[in-house]
């Protein structure tokens, strides 16, 4: 294949894709930067980082991101790909993917196949520091990535108790006076 038939090539799959329906992403959880804008604190921050790099680096994060750095090393237009899916992905909407051609069946074995392959790097390292395995479920179960579900709770519980404080209805139990 000549230069110019991979150019075309790819700019043909760049640009149709462009033109196509973008799916904003349905499931909304809070994202990091919307996390962050709230009033951390500094054991909150510490916990978030925590989190995530234990999740990444006993996940599927650390086979995920290899497999998508050395593909886009050895194939320039795969590393396209993935900065573009990157870009969907921060702006909300659904990534396109090659498996979602495929019908349902075959899409959940590639899918599957693909989680096996990049998890092998996330269980050795989390065999060799005897931490559990980080599956999605698991993730999940402990409030997401970064753990932002569980800190986003504590900072609401955090304000809620702020405002409550506020109120101007103090009691003295003491002596039964109302001191508001």
């Amino acid at each position: 294949m000549k230069k110019g038939e991979l150019f075309c090539f790819c700019a043909a799959v760049l640009f149709l894709s462009g033109c196509s329906y973008l799916q904003k992403k349905e499931v909304r959880q809070p994202t990091v930067t919307e996390v962050v804008r709230e009033d951390l604190t500094a054991q909150d921050a510490k916990e978030m980082l925590k989190a995530g790099a234990k999740n990444w680096f006993y996940g599927e994060g650390l086979g995920d991101t290899a497999t998508k750095v050395v593909g886009s090393v050895l194939f320039l237009p795969y590393g396209i790909y993935v900065v573009g899916n990157a870009a969907l992905n921060l702006a909300g909407y659904k990534g396109f993917y090659i498996s979602d051609a495929l019908p349902e069946p075959r899409r959940k074995e590639v899918k599957d196949l693909y989680k096996t392959v990049t998890s092998i790097p996330g269980r050795v390292t989390a065999t060799v520091a005897g931490e559990e395995f980080r599956s999605e479920e698991k993730i999940e179960e402990d409030g997401g990535f970064w753990a932002e579900k569980r800190i986003m709770a504590r900072i609401r519980e955090r304000k809620r108790l702020e405002e409550e404080s506020r109120v101007a209805h103090v009691r003295d139990d003491l002596y039964g006076d109302d001191l508001s």
